[in-house]
């Protein structure tokens, strides 16, 4: 076989599968559980057996990007993402050879006549009845749907599982079916067919939802996709009930979305919905997300969800609102950043500034953000300024830091790093203070009301880290031997006097000697080869700093003695062999 499916790879299956279905995926291939394999142009069938049912029905369509579109009649195999299809696809790429080449069936069907078509269907209906419900609700393009056939066939397919969170796939498989004959529809131009199709199936789904335990988002997967669809259909219906209908159904989902807290359940309905809307459409959208408004006092205000509303309503109403009502929205919904460009905009000035005043921290800083009318003053700037003696939020004085950064205010930057020192000591801050405090000629008094606010703090790891960072390496190995640091007696701990030891080499070798020591004997006691791993490398460390204190005999005493108290781990005495230790 040529062509792009020739040319997969492993790391496309996997991609697509998943990591664990890829790896059983690859068990299953390898025992042989890929039967009668065949091809068709880039499709690829074959059955597979199942460790707990099966032979499964299993198909993939392949193309320059890895697997384009694949399923499984497995409990799971909806989508194509399971362990079965993994299977079929890794055994393609192992052996190729060993698939038969078969007619497309595209091709084979078209060498039937209608009459002997219908009796192939009808004698594919006897062996799997099952099949007639697909055959009813995939109309010919351009014919009407009935929709209550089709809410029909997604009430039974809630209705026939549980809520388990392992029955949702099942049921998610079952609609996704359905889905398909949407797709086909209006991939054949039946758009209006297709919308309410989709409609149909959308808001059943989303009234039970609540009823599944969807962890693994395959109802939401439904959901996206008919919202998706919806929206796709949308520009091209001409009918102004079908259009009203695929209105409705977009705004259900777009509630449902603000609902959960925004997951893009609805996909880029809000932005169909105003592009496409009627401008009668729109007003009753518009009454819909007032009426899901918190009121002016603010008293049910719902945070995230007012102002997800709060921005849909002002995109939909903002021209034809008077300028109290756009406040008024605005205030109820939240919208800090829209009330005060409002106001200033308005020439009330006094009340935007009132109304950053009363802002919280993250939205005065969300507020900090957007830019502010240069000949009113920076009114951002002075909240900020009002704020840092008590702002929770850092981003703040992060934000005022690069404010007078950019105007080199150097003054105003160490002013502003000194407090984000006082309120989270960190070696990065005190680095900052120094270059800005030696612009100024004031590093030697900062300096010391620094080194004076470590030593109040008792902070072990800055203060091991402020002497490294001033070079002061005696403090730095006196300070890794108290008992603060050691109490750790873990990854912190260690990290910290390696960081030292290393330091230390050039002109405290013998004292950066004994912590490699240390450290790689701790390694060994840990007893598994990655630790052994990294007891060597620090041996080698140990054998350098001997030879460099011409102390050979000193290092074969001390690797010979290693050698003899750990004799009986042959991993370890390996693993020092590799690096000729």
């Amino acid at each position: 076989m040529s062509g792009p499916a020739s040319k997969v790879t492993t790391e496309q299956v996997r991609d697509r599968v998943g990591n664990r279905s890829f790896q059983l995926g690859r068990e299953y291939a390898d025992s042989g559980a890929i039967l009668n394999p065949q091809h068709a142009g880039d499709t690829l069938l074959a059955r597979c057996e199942g460790s707990s049912g099966g032979p499964y029905e299993v198909t993939a369509t392949l193309g320059a990007r890895g697997i384009v579109t694949a399923d499984c009649s497995c409990l799971v195999g909806g989508g194509g993402r399971c362990k079965h299809v993994a299977a079929l696809v890794l055994a393609w790429v192992a052996n190729p050879g060993r698939f038969a080449v078969v007619e497309k069936l595209d091709e084979a069907l078209g060498r039937y006549s209608t009459d002997e078509l219908i009796a192939l269907v009808k004698q594919m209906l006897r062996k799997h009845p099952d099949l007639e419900a697909l055959v009813a609700r995939t109309p010919p393009a351009g014919q009407i749907v009935d929709t209550q056939v089709i809410a029909t066939q997604v009430n039974d397919a809630l209705r026939a599982r549980t809520w388990e969170w392992d029955e949702v796939r099942a049921v998610a498989a079952e609609l996704e079916e359905i889905v398909d004959a949407a797709a086909g529809l209006m991939a054949a131009g039946s758009h209006a067919a297709a919308a309410a199709s989709y409609a149909a199936i959308l808001l059943p789904v989303l009234e039970a939802y609540e009823n599944f335990n969807d962890q693994s988002g395959d109802l939401m997967a439904v959901v996206h996709r008919c919202a998706v669809g919806l929206g796709d259909c949308l520009p091209d219906l001409a009918d102004a009930a079908a259009h009203e209908g695929a209105i409705d159904a977009l705004w259900a989902a777009c509630a449902a979305d603000i609902g959960m807290g925004g997951i893009e359940l609805a996909g880029s309905a809000p932005d169909v919905l105003l592009a496409h809307a009627t401008p009668a459409e729109k007003c009753k959208l518009a009454e819909l997300v007032r009426s899901r408004l918190p009121s002016a006092d603010g008293s049910d205000a719902r945070d995230w969800e007012a102002q997800a509303y709060g921005h849909w309503y002002l995109d939909l109403a903002a021209d034809a609102m008077a300028d109290n009502e756009y406040l008024e929205v605005c205030r109820a919904a939240g919208l800090l950043c829209d009330l005060v460009k409002r106001l200033l905009k308005l020439g009330r000035d006094a009340e935007a500034e009132a109304a950053g005043r009363a802002a919280s921290d993250a939205e005065l800083f969300q507020l900090a953000t957007v830019a502010t009318r240069p000949d009113r003053g920076d009114l951002a700037e002075r909240l900020v300024r009002e704020r840092i003696a008590t702002a929770k939020d850092y981003r703040l004085l992060e934000w005022l830091k690069a404010r007078y950064a950019a105007r080199a205010d150097v003054a105003g930057q160490l002013e502003i790093t000194r407090l984000l020192f006082d309120r989270q000591p960190s070696v990065v801050a005190y680095r900052d203070a120094r270059t800005l405090a030696s612009k100024l000629g004031t590093w030697d008094g900062v300096r010391s009301e620094l080194r004076a606010a470590i030593a109040r703090g008792k902070d072990a790891r800055l203060t091991v880290e402020v002497h490294l960072e001033e070079g002061e390496i005696d403090e730095a190995l006196q300070a890794v031997r108290h008992e603060k640091v050691n109490a750790y007696n873990g990854y912190w701990s260690g990290a910290l006097k390696l960081t030292v030891a290393q330091a230390a080499e050039k002109t405290r070798p013998e004292a950066a000697l004994g912590i490699y020591r240390a450290h790689a004997e701790g390694m060994i006691e840990q007893k598994n080869r990655a630790a052994y791993e990294d007891a060597a490398k620090y041996l080698a460390k140990v054998k350098k700093l001997h030879e460099s204190l011409d102390e050979a005999e000193e290092w074969a005493a001390y690797i010979a003695a290693l050698k003899e108290r750990f004799r009986r781990l042959p991993a370890l005495q390996k693993e020092l062999a590799n690096i000729k230790l």
